[in-house]
């Protein structure tokens, strides 16, 4: 049954600029004469294939990067994705731009570092890719018995190829698919054909049945008091402009890829029955164009001692949207900042839904979020304080807004320590006040973005909550989504090793939190070094152990981090799914020392460390806990085997950082390594460093210095100039090494690195 749409608004996010309208001439010397004609008269008319010097070759088969630009042309795609982490595409081939749009449209995830644009693809391969570019639900699996080599097709292309065979869009090659085959121009154009009969590539009113599904890529176009028998897809090449549906009535779906916000209207005569946003952007309004609320999902709810804003349709719960807007684009959903005139504004504000959590005395708040340099953002919590008033009588009081302070990879980044009558929060953990029971029930979260470049906004793309009651009959049991066993967990997550103490000697004592983050991003692909990632998250007013800024750094990567008070069941849980957990520690490995936990084997004492557990094991009987200790005197020691009784006993804080797989679009925050080069001055052995044209003060800035001649098996540091040089001073076989990378790491979020390839002798 159909639904009549009142008066709906539907808001997109991106912005676009449109597809002029080419004409394509039909006439080519090799157009054939026989079931492919019309597809590919359509193909050549409507701008998705062009010929070469008069041929059209149809019998050919369709290269990856070829089949990029024919469905960057039918949806009229714009936006660019950066291609910097792929081997195989040159800045200069003629499918840099088209690769670039297919892996922003997510058609195209490349293999590894390979987007391989010169290969044929395959049948299989095609079809997934129109799978994702239409938005097309799943088919029954059964559906490939039907071909005798149905059982041929790839597990990741399964859903893909059942959904367009259910569709009715292929149909195999006499009685089989040949997943594995070639598929040639002509049969591309056959199955685009059958995918989009109509496109609209001119602004006016349309008002004219049509037959088969639309793709309109144009602003300015109204359809009126007409039917669309098919699929109604608004594409990316409408960019930023209006389309108005006046009466319609589609049979099929309305898909929206394009338009921008509230510029995409449908008036209350007409009737659809599905409408798909895969950006998920979509808003209902009433006529005034205020967001309704009973559009929105369920409260936000703790589970256990943790409650998260993670997804569209959460953040969608907020109750204030100051100059902020949500993106479906980016994780499971973001808040970004909302453009006027075609700017964005210098802040706005997110403020959160009340959550009702259990009774608590403690919280850590965790943030996962994308700033550009010129952006920042800031993370406040108030609570709502069961306390005794003057008279001594229970009630109930709201704190004011607590801040966790400034943060950003490009600016100095800092804790601000705030504070009312109630609660404070001192650097990263929010505690309620008081010795006769105080404890906070209600939650609310407010989300600040800052951007001091009106053409660059940051993101907030995750919101997590940690909560712990210390007292007696009031601890908060830790949940989990299901009733796995891991009490007799054997198993090791291999994680790379690395001791602070043979980093930079001027920080290595500090720097155990960034050096257990280093560890576990490079276990999930990255390539840092720990040096970088302190700068990234030190904090000007606190140092490098921030708990909330660590979690936010890691999130600057794109991956889901956050801060949670745990169990031992479960940092085994983590183990389990293949992720290692860093936890914060105290202890001594002297067991006469009274004042620290006494631990077998730890490498020293401790009053505040963080270490990364990677497993667990049972020998003799006795249980243990497997961890790489960065307070090690040296990589090769990092690994230690601690009773799991005695780390029981140093982790009685439960604090620990969990960091799982990146989200969609996100990691374009973080600190940058950008190419430098050395240029030797007047005195041999001596080296000034330039970015481009300019001298980069070594002397005077705040970070490190760093080489190393053998891949990052060693490294060597400046310890600060006395007499204040401008520049590096190398021994000959330091320069003379063809394997030197020196690293200026900054801590405002840029990292230059000069090779001996690079430099200038």
């Amino acid at each position: 049954m159909k639904k009549r749409i009142t008066a709906l608004i539907l808001s997109f996010l991106l912005v676009f600029t449109m597809i002029p309208a080419n004409a394509y001439s039909t006439e080519f010397s090799d157009m054939p004469d026989d079931w492919s004609t019309a597809a590919l008269e359509n193909a050549a008319n409507n701008g998705l294939l062009s010929g070469y010097n008069g041929s059209l070759k149809p019998n050919s088969n369709l290269t990856r990067a070829e089949m990029a630009a024919v469905v960057n042309r039918a949806f009229g795609a714009f936006q660019t994705a950066s291609l910097d982490s792929y081997t195989d595409v040159p800045n200069d081939s003629w499918f840099y731009d088209e690769m670039a749009k297919a892996v922003a449209m997510q058609t195209f995830t490349g293999n590894g570092d390979r987007l391989n644009p010169n290969s044929n693809i395959t049948r299989e391969e095609a079809f997934v890719v129109l799978f994702r570019a239409f938005n097309l639900s799943g088919g029954e699996n059964n559906v490939l018995e039907r071909f005798p080599d149905g059982n041929l097709v790839s597990d990741w292309a399964v859903e893909g190829i059942s959904s367009l065979i259910n569709a009715g869009y292929i149909s195999g090659s006499g009685d089989r698919l040949n997943p594995k085959g070639y598929i040639t121009r002509a049969e591309f154009a056959q199955v685009m054909d059958n995918l989009i009969k109509n496109y609209i590539k001119l602004p006016g009113t349309y008002t004219d049945d049509f037959n088969g599904n639309v793709m309109i890529n144009a602003a300015g176009v109204t359809l009126k008091n007409l039917t669309v028998n098919g699929d109604l897809i608004i594409g990316d090449g409408v960019g930023d402009g209006e389309v108005i549906l006046e009466d319609v009535t589609v049979t099929g779906r309305v898909l929206i890829r394009g338009g921008g916000e509230n510029s995409i209207k449908m008036t209350e005569n007409s009737n659809i029955d599905n409408i798909i946003d895969i950006r998920k952007n979509l808003q209902i309004a009433d006529e005034t164009g205020e967001k309704e609320s009973d559009n929105k999902s369920d409260a936000i709810k703790s589970y256990g001692n943790e409650f998260e804003i993670g997804t569209y349709e959460e953040f969608e719960t907020g109750i204030e949207f100051n100059d902020v807007k949500l993106s479906g684009e980016i994780g499971d959903g973001a808040l970004i900042l909302k453009k006027q005139n075609g700017e964005y504004p210098s802040h706005g504000e997110y403020i959160s839904q009340i959550i009702d959590v259990p009774n608590f005395e403690y919280m850590v708040v965790s943030w996962n979020s994308d700033a550009p340099e010129g952006t920042y953002v800031e993370i406040q919590a108030r609570v709502l304080v069961n306390h005794f008033d003057e008279d001594s009588q229970k009630v109930q009081t709201w704190t004011d807004w607590l801040s966790w302070g400034e943060w950003g990879p490009f600016i100095e980044r800092c804790s601000y320590s705030t504070e009312d009558e109630l609660a404070e929060i001192s650097v990263d953990e929010l505690m309620i006040k008081g010795s006769n029971g105080e404890t906070g029930e209600k939650v609310q979260l407010k989300a600040i973005l800052y951007s001091e470049d009106p053409s660059v906004t940051p993101t907030v793309r995750y919101l997590h909550g940690t909560l712990k009651n210390t007292l007696p009959d009031q601890y908060i049991e830790k949940k989990f989504g299901d009733n796995e066993d891991v009490s007799d967990l054997n198993k090791v997550v291999p994680t790379p090793r690395i001791s602070q103490m043979q980093r930079d000697p001027i920080i290595a004592s500090s720097i155990c939190s960034p050096t257990s983050l280093t560890m576990m991003l490079n276990r999930m692909g990255e390539d840092l070094i720990p040096e970088e990632v302190a700068q990234n998250n030190y904090d000007f007013n606190y140092g490098f152990g921030n708990w909330a800024i660590t979690m936010a750094s890691a999130g600057s990567y794109g991956y889901k981090a956050y801060v949670d008070y745990t169990t031992v069941e479960g940092l085994k849980r983590e183990i389990a799914k293949g992720y290692p957990v860093g936890v914060s520690v105290k202890y001594t490995n002297d067991p006469k020392n009274q004042d620290y936990p006494y631990i077998e084997g730890a490498p020293g004492t401790t009053g505040g460390h963080l270490f990364v557990v990677t497993g667990f094991e049972s020998k003799n009987g006795v249980e243990y806990v497997i961890v790489n200790d960065p307070y090690a005197p040296e990589n090769g020691t990092v690994e230690r085997h601690y009773k799991l009784e005695q780390f029981k006993e140093a982790w009685s804080n439960r604090t620990a950082y969990i960091v799982h797989d990146k989200e969609k679009n996100a990691g374009f925050g973080h600190t940058k390594r950008v190419e430098a080069e050395l240029r030797e001055t007047e005195t041999p052995g001596e080296y000034e460093v330039y970015y481009g044209t300019t001298n980069i003060d070594v002397a005077n800035f705040g970070g490190n210095i760093i080489y190393t001649v053998d891949n990052g098996k060693t490294f060597s540091y400046f310890a600060e100039d006395e007499e204040g040089k401008n520049s590096l001073t190398f021994e000959p076989d330091v320069i003379n090494n063809p394997d030197l990378t020196v690293y200026i790491v900054t801590d405002t979020g840029y990292v230059y690195v000069a090779t001996a390839e690079a430099s200038d002798r």
